[in-house]
């Protein structure tokens, strides 16, 4: 089964927090499909993504995946190089 990323959902697990909670699949340069997820520093979010099928055409349903958890312990929101 060909599929595409459609959107995302998170909520914060460790805290409250305002953040959204929901995220549109976005096209990156290279034309893949991608979501950035906020997390605020020293909390966890659960995540779910959304994938569409078929990747091209009408859609014929959507999958979501499990729920992992992303984890920001380092108080800031830069990736390392």
């Amino acid at each position: 089964m060909d599929v595409a990323l459609f959107s995302a959902t998170a909520r914060t697990l460790s805290s409250s927090c305002l953040l959204n909670s929901s995220f549109n699949a976005a096209p990156l340069p290279d034309g893949s499909l991608a979501v950035t997820v906020p997390v605020a520093p020293e909390t966890t979010r659960g995540v779910i993504l959304v994938f569409r099928y078929p990747a091209i055409g009408p859609v014929q349903g959507l999958v979501a995946s499990s729920d992992p958890e992303i984890k920001n312990t380092s108080g800031t929101s830069e990736q390392p190089a």
